[in-house]
């Protein structure tokens, strides 16, 4: 159904009061149109996304609209025209292209990157990496990053490779530093057990 300007603003001013209702009607009147904005941006740069990454994109669109206390949606003012459609297309097509922009740069850790997280996460503890030869350790960990949604990549290229500070990081995922380290943590060990898994397969099938 159609929404004028005055429906509009006044949904706008719900949302930036902090009401719940308001915003969810928000995000399920524009989240179609998000949707379809990244799709038809991703699919013109030929770039095959996951379900999973399409998604953290749609709600980091929103997350992006609605984060610290609405800044953005204080922004939108209507003129010449300009739908509230319109204007959240624009914040779609922009955040979609900062998105494939982002994505370009974390295809893949260097040798240099993947050895050096490869002794960071040695140093941390004393299982299952300390039991793989060097060169085994680098082949594994690439095979596992790669399997990794692209923002994790991203983040460990940034926290493990590029050796950016955590403040930085933050202010990219929008997040906090303290919750920097905490995913730093949580991908460290999310990393272990999976090679931990990776090298048991390899044994076994090196065994048959």
């Amino acid at each position: 159904m159609a929404v004028d300007a005055p429906q509009e603003k006044a949904l706008i001013a719900l949302c930036i009061q902090g009401n719940k209702d308001a915003w969810r009607d928000f995000i399920c009147r524009y989240s179609s149109l998000v949707y379809y904005i990244i799709k038809k941006v991703l699919y013109g740069s030929h770039c095959n996304a996951a379900r999973e990454e399409i998604d953290d994109l749609h709600n980091d669109i929103f997350l992006s609209i609605i984060d610290n206390n609405g800044k953005k949606l204080r922004q939108y003012e209507g003129k010449n025209g300009c739908t509230v459609s319109s204007w959240v297309r624009m914040i779609a097509v922009r955040s979609t292209i900062d998105y494939l922009r982002k994505k370009r740069d974390t295809l893949s850790l260097s040798e240099e990157g993947t050895k050096r997280a490869v002794e960071q996460l040695s140093a941390s503890s004393r299982n299952p990496l300390q039991n793989l030869e060097d060169l085994e350790r680098q082949q594994l960990l690439r095979g596992v990053i790669a399997a990794l949604p692209q923002k994790d990549q991203l983040f460990l290229k940034l926290f493990y490779y590029k050796e950016t500070p955590p403040q930085e990081i933050a202010t990219l995922f929008h997040s906090s530093t303290s919750a920097v380290y905490s995913r730093a943590n949580y991908l460290r060990e999310k990393l272990r057990e999976a090679l931990k898994k990776a090298s048991k397969n390899s044994v076994s099938r090196s065994s048959i």
